[in-house]
């Protein structure tokens, strides 16, 4: 629904100067190629998020793009921030024909401690023991989403769907969570008894293709969320027997109360409906009316909650009875009752970040939601960061931004035309989003992202490379979620970057430096928007180019407290061997500024975070 705003894989095996390195890798000092990816298609696990104390299963597909027969060895390597989790597992491949396939299957059980993600390393080797190609993916082991969401979608439930691929391909970006947009029959009637019916834009929703996406999702241990609105009615609400009332509405002035004076949002011509009337969420005939509405769909699909939209700031409103309504301060309680009354999970949309601080503050939901928008104050890289702060200082959930990308771009594309999202833009953003402790609602049906609101819209689809780049940062971020996710506070302590013109703001032709802190840690985000002209993160003409890699950047991190002896220094990019973290060599220092430790950063493209064990 359109929401009114305030109404290839991309590998770099680099040199690694003055790196301490770590099997299964080459001996220090010697440079690799950039990986082609000559054997493995894909390594993917069996869920997309485990049970303490389960075991994961581990799929790695090879496909020989070689011209001659292979033989050798696929290993695995279980890592937590970098440290061995586990031990190292091994097979063998014999006579593998170019152009043949095979998959290998591996089990592992994680450490039983909860809220902990690791990295698979896969590595392959000739039977001289040469390495030809290397991936990775991430397990997280967490017992609720709550605390590390990766929140997907899905917008089409017509006939003929492959409910179980699609849930598969998303389940191998780590998605752990599944809004259904637009699945339901009316805003104010959302289930239907019979087996199908046309949702909203007229499209065909079959229940046993709703049914099927639920079940699938959760085989992968995947949350499944449904969508409607926290206040919506459609055209003749008041006479289609329904039993909403009028006089539960929001109107547009203090002296008028009929439908044509209540706020609305229009809808396209040709729609099921061309007006979402606009209810009072604080109105209590309306929170009974509606829960029973929402109990219906609960007791026929199993879903686990209710995403609750909003539109944002209406502006001036008022009762049925010429009250006014202060709308934020609706939110809170409505959630809250709905809580009580469906024992169901909750998720809320503060669109552009309106009533945001007492929903992150007191409502009983899974996680803090806020979609934003063109806003001077979250239009610009940083403000991920300073949003998630302003939340970070209310509650410890988990953050979630929906953030449109290459919007304009997307809207210009003339129907029946597919064009491609511009790759630089979606993986600074994402940087961007990653680093400061959220994560991006972006990615949904199979393998789309979305450009607009509007959530079946897919005139913009990810290119090859971006898909395999966007694996990459999924992984990344599951992999690493101890340290971007899980307790780390934004630190104004200094760090110099020698060479290229850096900030810390994330302003356009510089190096970003984030700084952050979390007990155990210091962290080091850098992020390359050196050749960047904007600092918007929606880059809405899709025209940002690819950023220069640059290579061996001196860095002087200063910390504050003492460094005991002994303690690691390790480097990690999605960018650079698909994850791995290397632990670097570092000297101590002090100066003017205070005391520091000076170390070699070895490629910067998009992304790079550096952690100092303290």
């Amino acid at each position: 629904m359109k929401k009114t705003p305030l109404l290839s894989l991309l590998t770099f095996l680099l040199a690694l100067p003055a790196c301490n390195q770590i099997s299964p890798l080459p001996v220090a000092g010697t440079i690799q190629k950039e990986a082609a990816g000559p054997l493995i298609k894909l390594i993917n696990t069996n869920k997309a998020r485990y049970l303490p104390g389960e075991t994961v299963t581990l799929y790695v597909d090879l496909t020989n793009t070689t011209s001659s027969t292979f033989s050798g060895s696929v290993s695995l390597y279980f890592r937590s921030l970098g440290r061995s989790a586990g031990a190292d597992q091994a097979q063998n491949i014999s006579n593998l024909a170019p152009g043949a396939s095979t998959t290998l299957t591996f089990t592992w059980t994680p450490p039983s401690t909860d809220f902990k993600g690791y990295l698979v390393e896969s590595w392959v080797r000739n039977a001289a023991g040469n390495i030809l190609d290397n991936g990775s993916v991430a397990v997280d082991v967490s017992s609720n989403w709550t605390k590390f969401p990766r929140y997907g979608y899905v917008s089409e439930f017509g006939s003929g769907l492959d409910a179980g691929n699609l849930m598969w391909r998303m389940k191998n970006y780590h998605i752990n969570a599944v809004q259904f947009y637009d699945w339901q029959w009316q805003h104010h009637r959302p289930y239907s008894a019979n087996s199908s019916w046309k949702e909203m834009a007229n499209r065909d929703v079959l229940g046993s293709t709703v049914t099927a996406l639920i079940d699938s999702g959760h085989s992968f241990n995947m949350l499944a969320m449904n969508y409607n609105l926290i206040g919506g009615g459609y055209d003749n609400y008041w006479s289609d027997g329904s039993g909403a009332q009028v006089g539960w509405g929001l109107f547009k002035n203090d002296h008028a109360s009929t439908p044509a004076d209540q706020d609305l949002h229009p809808l396209p011509a040709g729609w099921a409906t061309q007006k979402l009337y606009q209810f009072n969420p604080a109105n209590t005939n309306w929170q009974t009316y509606i829960f029973n509405e929402e109990k219906k769909v609960f007791n026929n699909f199993a879903f686990d909650g209710w995403h609750i939209d909003s539109l944002g700031d209406r502006g001036p409103l008022w009762t049925w009875d010429h009250q006014p309504v202060d709308l934020k301060s609706t939110f809170v309680p409505f959630i809250n009752a709905a809580k009580t009354n469906l024992q169901k999970r909750m998720v809320f949309n503060n669109v552009a970040t309106y009533g945001l601080d007492d929903t992150a503050l007191s409502a009983s939901v899974d996680v803090v939601y806020t979609e934003l928008w063109d806003d001077s104050f979250s239009d610009d890289y940083a403000d991920f960061n300073t949003i998630a702060d302003r939340i970070r200082a209310k509650t410890s959930k988990g953050i979630v931004f929906p953030a449109y990308m290459n919007r304009d771009y997307c809207n210009s594309t003339p129907d029946g035309t597919t064009r491609f999202f511009n790759t630089p833009s979606i993986l600074l953003t994402n940087a961007a989003i990653f680093a400061s402790g959220a994560t991006h609602l972006e990615l949904g049906d199979g393998e789309n992202l979305l450009c607009t609101e509007y959530f079946p819209n897919k005139k913009l689809q990810m290119s090859s490379e971006l898909k395999n780049a966007q694996l990459d940062f999924y992984t990344f971020q599951t992999a690493y979620e101890n340290l971007l996710m899980d307790g780390a506070q934004t630190s104004t302590l200094r760090t110099d970057v020698t060479g290229v013109p850096s900030s810390t703001t994330g302003a356009a032709g510089a190096v970003w430096k984030l700084r952050k802190q979390k007990t155990g840690f210091d962290i080091l985000h850098l992020i390359n928007f050196k050749n960047n002209l904007s600092s918007k993160w929606r880059d809405n003409t899709a025209s940002y180019p690819v950023p220069t890699v640059l290579n061996n950047l001196p860095i002087k991190m200063y910390y504050s407290g003492s460094l005991a002896s002994g303690k690691t220094l390790w480097v990690a990019s999605p960018d650079r061997d698909h994850g791995k973290a290397y632990n670097v060599s570092y000297t101590q220092g002090a100066d003017s500024g205070g005391k520091y430790v000076s170390f070699t950063v070895p490629s910067l493209k998009y992304w790079t975070m550096a952690y100092l064990e303290r």
